[in-house]
């Protein structure tokens, strides 16, 4: 399959802004294990944030924030960071440093990750493709690129408006997921840009608006923990009704029995034979009507 060239890539205008490139190194924290086909949240204990408020999420709800989204060419999905599994692998640091934050230096970080089949061309193929829409989004978050017109006579343009606004197009606490087919192989960039800038406003106004929902969420519940902890401080403690009745000289306990008298093993024993013994002379008694013989 043959790519077209785009002829208003070879003379590209001159940078002035503060934003230089896009960064993709080392810019995902964990592993897609967990996120990658599922529809449901995972377990806390396997992801890198267990306190992020998506995971209280039902089945329903985390399918569609999450959701795959379908474009020309391509499909992409967009989970935060704090969604993703613990790395399996972990490197020394340094050198192997973490790029966390919206910027390195003059360079936005950006994660972004393919899943894409084996199917799709072989491995030249595939780290091509990868490497398109790298270059697509730099020319779109950096240099604001936009095209103008419609099949023939569309051209690409360079928007100023629109050049250096990484916070516009990325969001920087996210990994961004593609799954392209081998048709965006051979498309003109006049065709994927469009696509390209549509799925980064799309996904960059629906994260905003979540990130909004979650600070929310997050204000609320520590405010009801802040009011529960200061109820309980503020409230007398209850005392027992033993600790009351102490206090007011009375006892709740009841009187113990009198002590029971100790008879040795012999006494016992004889005691006991001469109970035996008067209970016979009454009977004997109370049947003849005369005193026995003692």
């Amino acid at each position: 399959m043959r790519r077209e060239a785009c002829h208003e890539l070879k003379r590209l205008p001159k940078i002035t802004g503060e934003l230089k490139s896009i960064n993709f190194r080392r810019t995902t924290p964990g592993s897609l294990l967990r996120v990658l086909y599922g529809n449901k949240p995972p377990p806390p204990s396997a992801v890198v944030d267990p306190t992020h408020p998506a995971l209280r999420y039902g089945r329903t709800t985390f399918s569609h924030v999450f959701r795959w989204r379908s474009y020309t060419g391509f499909m992409m999905r967009a989970v935060p960071k704090a969604l993703l599994a613990p790395p399996l692998t972990r490197h020394p640091d340094p050198p192997y440093t973490l790029n966390e934050g919206p910027m390195k230096g003059r360079s936005a970080n950006m994660s972004l990750l393919d899943c894409m089949a084996k199917s799709v061309g072989g491995r030249a193929i595939r780290q091509d493709i990868l490497r398109k829409f790298k270059t697509t989004i730099s020319l779109i978050v950096v240099r604001g690129a936009d095209v103008e017109g419609k099949r023939d006579n569309a051209k690409i343009v360079f928007r100023a408006e629109d050049a250096g606004r990484a916070q516009d197009w990325i969001l920087s606490d996210w990994t961004y997921i593609i799954r392209p087919s081998l048709a965006v192989y051979g498309m003109p960039y006049t065709e994927f840009i469009p696509q390209l800038r549509k799925a980064l406003r799309e996904i960059v106004s629906d994260g905003r608006r979540m990130e909004s929902q979650w600070a929310q969420l997050a204000i609320k519940h520590r405010g009801q923990t802040s009011a529960r902890s200061t109820h309980a401080m503020s409230r007398p403690r209850q005392k027992s009704s033993n600790a009351m009745h102490e206090e007011s000289g009375l006892s709740t306990s009841r009187p113990s029995p009198p002590p029971t008298p100790h008879i040795p093993a012999g006494d016992r024993a004889s005691s006991y034979t001469q109970r035996a013994s008067g209970s016979l002379i009454n009977t004997l008694e109370r049947l003849t009507g005369s005193t026995p013989a003692r």
